[in-house]
């Protein structure tokens, strides 16, 4: 069974993550020059990406995988369950949709820092009202825009990022997300 995201370096040193590899990455980064990364089974044993990947179908045929890859990451865990824990949880679930027609979003973005964390707030926004302040696909930096569309909007939703491990994780499903070819 895969137990832990793994990096083992070219002196046979391992290191184990919690949830993903990137944060055994931020910790010792010069370590890890031309390091493999891989997972910790429940019997101790490294094993590379595509044996990982061999050993999870096995006992998990509900992967999440977001790449189509002969490889596991360590995403592919623990989206499964964060997927099962929103099913589970839908009631509870604040649920954002954008538009499905980009020219009508209503759904406005502003990054910003509170109490040292990094946070994206979501408001829903009368579009028309901001549109020759605030363009689709264009960042603004004109404090006075963004207060008042905080300030005349319904917030959402917040996502608060502690460290930018959550952030590069963010981003990362992102991308992934985006290359997805989904039929409507």
């Amino acid at each position: 069974m895969i137990i832990a995201p793994a990096i083992k370096t070219k002196k046979e040193k391992i290191y184990l993550g919690r949830n993903a590899h990137s944060e055994i990455l931020m910790l010792h980064k010069e370590e890890f020059k031309d390091a493999e990364q891989g997972f910790i089974t429940d019997d101790l044993r490294f094993v590379d990406r595509k044996e990982a990947l061999k050993i999870a179908e096995k006992e998990n045929t509900n992967l999440c995988k977001l790449v189509n890859t002969d490889e596991l990451y360590s995403e592919d865990l623990w989206l499964n369950k964060i997927s099962k824990t929103i099913q589970n949880n839908l009631s509870k679930a604040v649920i954002i949709e954008f538009s499905k027609d980009i020219n009508n979003a209503d759904i406005g973005i502003i990054g910003s820092v509170e109490n040292n964390k990094k946070v994206i707030n979501l408001y829903k926004v009368d579009r028309n009202k901001y549109e020759p302040k605030l363009k689709i696909k264009e960042i603004s930096r004109n404090k006075e825009n963004l207060i008042e569309l905080a300030d005349n909007s319904e917030l959402i939703g917040k996502l608060i990022f502690n460290h930018n491990e959550s952030i590069e994780s963010l981003i990362y499903i992102l991308a992934e997300m985006y290359k997805l070819n989904l039929e409507e």
